[in-house]
């Protein structure tokens, strides 16, 4: 192998320093490259409560500039309120900037128009009708933020809670006949259509509400069903939900043992992973004293 003289070293020794930055350049340009593949963070303006807890509990709640007036935590961090779970004001929405927003079956079509003509991405959500599909909604807001392992290992934890209260229940000798109350003034009760009949089911009752739908009934019609139990949803202190209502119903067997069991609406009414399994523990402390 013939030696490299002197002479012909020169150029190369020129060129070193520039060979040594080279991969220095290289990582460079591709890391300005991801910086401009990155997505910047949403802007997101959540018209459903429920929605606007699950970010809390995903710890996302820095990407919220917008909310509604029944979401108390992200209210107590000053996000802006931007109107109802019904009715929005649209102009003071868009001031916030949103690049998204979070609708529900409640939100008025003409406003998820106007959105999407203003060139803002909306996702309408449906009130889930079982636990499934409260943990799926779970997910997929999960997804959207960027929390899919956060949200995976929560699941895992309350499942597992899920699943040992079920087995508690399951095991209790009493199985009462239970009647959910949504309202009293029309009477709305928890259908088959609904995850408040996963609450019913898993704390070890049967639920006198056997059909789907809205779950507007007669007073006649759980006079005749009997129910042992009466679940009691309570909003924001109405007294459509107190025990005063069924007073006059001396026939129903839950009336006469004054079996009732108030459940808070900010848990029940906003269906969430961890909102569920709260109520489920609060059905079955009562149902096991």
């Amino acid at each position: 192998m013939t030696a490299l003289t002197s002479s012909s070293r020169r150029p190369l020794l020129r060129l070193l320093p520039l060979l040594l930055l080279l991969p220095l350049l290289v990582g460079c340009h591709k890391a300005s490259q991801q910086e401009e593949e990155e997505t910047p963070a949403p802007r997101i303006v959540s018209l459903v409560p429920s929605v606007t807890n699950q970010i809390y509990d995903l710890a996302c709640d820095s990407l919220l500039v917008g909310c509604t007036s029944y979401c108390t935590k992200a209210i107590a961090d000053s996000v802006p309120i931007v109107g109802s779970a019904i009715q929005t004001n649209l102009e003071l929405l868009i001031a916030q900037r949103p690049t998204l927003v979070f609708a529900s079956d409640f939100t008025d079509p003409q406003t998820i128009s106007a959105l999407e003509n203003a060139g803002i991405e909306v996702i309408q959500f449906t009130n889930p009708a079982s636990y499934d599909a409260i943990q799926a909604q779970y997910r997929q807001i999960a997804e959207i933020v960027g929390a899919s392992d956060r949200a995976e290992a929560q699941l895992a934890e309350i499942n597992q809670r899920v699943d040992w209260l079920k087995e508690l229940n399951a095991a209790r000798p009493w199985h009462p006949r239970a009647f959910m109350q949504i309202a009293f003034d029309p009477l709305f009760g928890a259908s088959t259509s609904t995850y408040m009949n996963d609450l019913i089911t898993f704390s070890g009752c049967t639920n006198i509400v056997t059909m789907a739908g809205n779950g507007q009934l007669s007073l006649e019609y759980v006079v005749e069903q009997d129910p042992e139990v009466l679940f009691l949803i309570t909003n924001h202190g109405s007294e459509s939900g107190s025990e005063e209502s069924w007073h006059k119903l001396r026939s129903v067997t839950a009336v006469q043992q004054s079996a009732y069991c108030p459940l808070p609406g900010e848990i029940v009414s906003q269906p969430t992973p961890q909102h569920f399994v709260d109520a489920l523990q609060l059905m079955t402390d009562y149902l096991s004293e």
